[in-house]
């Protein structure tokens, strides 16, 4: 574990895993906060969770993938670089490289899962309608806490960060709420 920590320090992944992270996860929740949303009074609680199972899984799969692609690219052509201006093999730093690169991917493509995984869980053991009220309150409690978070690592208002991304998802839900009644019937 220490050497992967040691890895990882290497690249300054932390950063870019906390954006990956809340990038994601804010992805899968208002995809799913879409679906669900627009199933208001339309489909069944098998049809809701398939949807939204296999959008996270889609996110899952697109996300771990493209992140894997472009941070290899990246981290290449930086060795690559440092290689040539050192006239030397960077083995180690190579192979930390990798070791980010992988983590970076898992992060990527995890989070829209995981997040996709807690909001349509009330699907898994409630009614119909209780599911829906309790997906909608998991999507904004987890959209808070995500504003919450932003705003402790930047040092700015967690009203303001909290507020924001709580009007993003009201935003999300009212628009797909209309297409799917719009389109639903």
């Amino acid at each position: 574990m220490k050497s992967l920590k040691n890895k990882l320090s290497r690249f300054e992944v932390a950063p870019l895993a906390r954006r990956y992270l809340i990038m994601n996860s804010f992805d899968g929740i208002l995809a799913t906060l879409a679906i669900i949303m627009a199933s208001i009074g339309s489909v069944s609680k098998e049809i809701v969770l398939s949807s939204c199972f296999a959008m996270g899984l889609a996110l899952a799969i697109s996300g771990s993938n493209s992140a894997y692609i472009a941070e290899k690219a990246e981290r290449e052509r930086e060795v690559n670089e440092l290689e040539k201006a050192m006239l030397s093999k960077l083995k180690v730093r190579r192979e930390a490289s990798s070791t980010a690169t992988i983590f970076l991917a898992m992060v990527n493509g995890l989070s829209p899962l995981i997040a996709v995984t807690i909001v349509v869980s009330p699907f898994l053991f409630l009614s119909f309608m209780a599911a829906l009220y309790s997906s909608i309150a998991l999507s904004i409690l987890l959209l808070i806490l995500m504003g919450i978070y932003l705003a402790r690592i930047s040092g700015k208002s967690m009203f303001r960060y909290g507020l924001q991304m709580l009007l993003l998802g009201i935003v999300t839900a009212c628009l797909t709420m209309a297409i799917g009644l719009m389109f639903g019937r």
